[in-house]
């Protein structure tokens, strides 16, 4: 892995100080002149430290650097390299890059793909600042290997503690290998809000989340939903609980990053609405069925998304 920490002093030492005595350039231009297109960085404002939104600024820093032939470089402190071995270069941002140009998301539509990423370095060759949420399987379509194998892999005690779920907390019944692990995601909480209804946030109902289980019980006859949510009571109230339904398990008290493991390892995927679920199901890489009646019609959130650009297209939106 490179980091960028060192190269200036290495070429230092290999530049000659006679060379320099007319005076037309100095040894530390002639350094920041080859460190700018040996290592041509571009990194990402992490403003936003939601687990899935971090996801999205991760992975598409890595995809849009990568397209661009450029160096992604994060500082150490980013949040997400608490949980995933998160092999991007880590720097000193501030003081690793150069001539830099900053670039805002195309129309600031947080859920769609902006195509002038594509060629940032070849339209103008700087280093650059990436703004916004990048949130589409398109920036990551040319890395998902990479990301799979690099860097979203969790750390040993995350997948410890999922680990010590499927044995301690699930069921004897649903530990043998022939019971599919349905992974259910529910976000609710903030998305209930009077400020985000107004934008276009809506939240998926137990109609939808009984017709996406059903899907599951007519494929497979032996299978267990394992349910992660900040709001289990809306399910225990609505749909039912571990006593009134029998294929149900409870993810509780878990810290987002356990649960996304958890969800991980699941053969298949419910997700309602968040970049949170759509993570889980992305690394679960099974059968993935999203709630269809998200952003609400003729919304703002509905200008900022496009939905072909957003869910991958094998997932199944539901209702179709």
């Amino acid at each position: 892995m490179r980091t960028g920490l060192n190269i200036t002093e290495q070429l230092e030492k290999t530049i000659d100080h006679t060379s320099w005595k007319n005076g037309y350039v100095s040894k530390s231009e002639v350094v920041t002149f080859f460190l700018f297109f040996i290592f041509r960085y571009i990194t990402i404002d992490t403003e936003d430290h939601r687990f899935g939104n971090l996801m999205f600024n991760y992975a598409s820093l890595v995809g849009i650097a990568k397209r661009n032939n450029m160096t992604a470089i994060l500082p150490k402190d980013m949040p997400l390299r608490e949980h995933f071995l998160a092999n991007v270069s880590i720097g000193d941002v501030k003081h690793s890059m150069n001539m830099v140009l900053h670039h805002m998301e195309f129309g600031r539509r947080a859920c769609a793909y902006d195509f002038q990423t594509e060629h940032l370095w070849k339209e103008y060759p700087y280093e650059w600042v990436l703004h916004g949420y990048y949130q589409s399987w398109m920036y990551i379509k040319n890395v998902e290997q990479e990301l799979r194998t690099q860097h979203f892999v969790f750390k040993d005690e995350i997948l410890k503690r999922a680990k010590e779920f499927y044995i301690d907390v699930v069921p004897k019944r649903f530990q043998d290998p022939s019971v599919i692990r349905i992974g259910l995601h529910i976000r609710r909480g903030d998305h209930m809000s009077a400020e985000k209804a107004n934008f276009g946030y809506t939240v998926a109902d137990k109609p939808y989340i009984e017709q996406a289980m059903k899907y599951f019980r007519d494929k497979y006859p032996k299978l267990v939903f394992i349910i992660c949510s900040e709001d289990h009571t809306w399910f225990k109230e609505e749909i039912g609980d571990s006593q009134t339904i029998s294929d149900v398990v409870f993810s509780i008290g878990n810290s987002p990053a356990v649960d996304m493991a958890i969800l991980s390892q699941c053969n298949h995927s419910i997700i309602t609405v968040g970049s949170f679920g759509w993570w889980a199901a992305w690394l679960a890489n099974g059968t993935t069925i999203y709630y269809n009646k998200w952003p609400r019609y003729a919304s703002l959130l509905e200008y900022h998304t496009d939905k072909k650009q957003y869910f991958p297209s094998h997932w199944l939106p539901m209702p179709p």
